[in-house]
């Protein structure tokens, strides 16, 4: 990783340097032909979470075409909201393996399928090496590559329990904090967690006090639903026409126009949300007003469930609600 870090340090500084003032810039480096492959930069904003999609379709916002490993959606960066009491230091981001079978691995792990990190990170997708810079981390780094690697944390690894969206935010020392490869109190904080709930109803049902419902209806006729428990809500799920999505969704998915892995259902923070991972045809919210879309005439990729809207996924022909009554049934 240090030999990446030193070569293309140009690159990762300026890319970091480009994120508004709470975010994470993901900067991917194909290490077959060692160059940068891309970047993409997720925003922390106060009033909702964001996300960005990872893999070898042409709608993921990072585009890696190179590599055939890498899955068509591959991965999930989810970036929670930012607290009103956090700065740029107290940026968190989770990194979810889109239930690809090969997942993504780190300097420690060869294959994980979900990790937290409170601070810089590299993670190993097939081919590629991505590191993960939240805003601001490039603003004390000296302009000699090797000086600004010793200054880059190392990472410290602990196992979730309970899962990470359980774990509070931590605060990262601020800017001025002596820095160092090992043992400095700006290590980054990697927590390895579990990746999307494969979402058998024995296991939801399983998977600590219900939470709310899932109803995913098939305008020609059909009506499948999913009670989610607490573990997997926390995990997520995944729903399309493909056979690593989750099985009991299969049936209402018959819909060409719905892609193969075309939703991941999350709990981030405090909110359930649901997010579009780059579908061909998108994920339409429709609010109890008739409200439809971002309002741009774009599909957003991140939405929060609620109770009074509905999500038509590709053209409409298939809806997914979602029910917190069902807790107390």
């Amino acid at each position: 990783m240090r030999d990446l870090f030193v070569t293309h340090f140009a690159a990762l500084r300026d890319t970091c340097g480009r994120l508004p003032a709470a975010g994470v810039a993901i900067v991917a480096i194909d290490e077959t032909h060692d160059r940068i492959a891309g970047a993409v930069c997720v925003e922390a904003t106060p009033t909702r979470p964001n996300a960005a999609i990872v893999g070898r379709h042409s709608r993921a916002d990072l585009y890696l075409p190179d590599d055939p490993t890498v899955a068509l959606r591959h991965l999930a960066i989810i970036v929670p909201p930012l607290l009103s009491s956090l700065d740029a230091t107290g940026i968190r981001y989770r990194v979810v393996d889109l239930r690809t079978g090969i997942g993504f691995g780190t300097e420690r792990d060869p294959v994980l399928h979900s990790i937290t990190a409170d601070g810089p990170a590299c993670v190993r997708v097939a081919g590629y090496a991505l590191f993960c810079l939240p805003a601001g981390e490039a603003a004390d780094w000296p302009d000699d590559p090797d000086a600004a690697w010793e200054r880059f944390p190392a990472c410290r690894y602990v196992t979730a329990r309970p899962l990470p969206e359980g774990l509070p935010a931590v605060r990262r020392p601020p800017r001025g904090t002596p820095a160092g490869r090992r043992g400095s109190p700006r290590d980054t904080l990697v927590v390895v967690g579990r990746g999307p709930f494969e979402a058998r109803r024995a296991d939801v049902l399983g998977g600590g006090p219900p939470v709310g419902e899932l109803v995913v209806e098939h305008r020609g006729g059909g009506r499948e639903r999913l009670l989610v428990g607490d573990t997997a809500a926390a995990a997520g799920i995944l729903l399309g026409r493909y056979p690593r999505c989750d099985v009991d969704l299969l049936r209402a998915f018959d819909d060409e126009s719905v892609s193969r892995v075309h939703l991941l259902v999350v709990r981030v923070g405090d909110r359930m949300v649901a997010i579009d991972t780059a579908s061909t045809n998108g994920t339409w919210p429709v609010d109890a007003d008739g409200a439809c879309g971002s309002g741009d005439g774009t599909p957003p990729r991140v939405v929060d469930l609620t109770p009074s809207r509905t999500l038509e996924l590709g053209r409409g022909h298939v809806a997914v609600a979602w029910n917190t009554d069902a807790r107390a049934a």
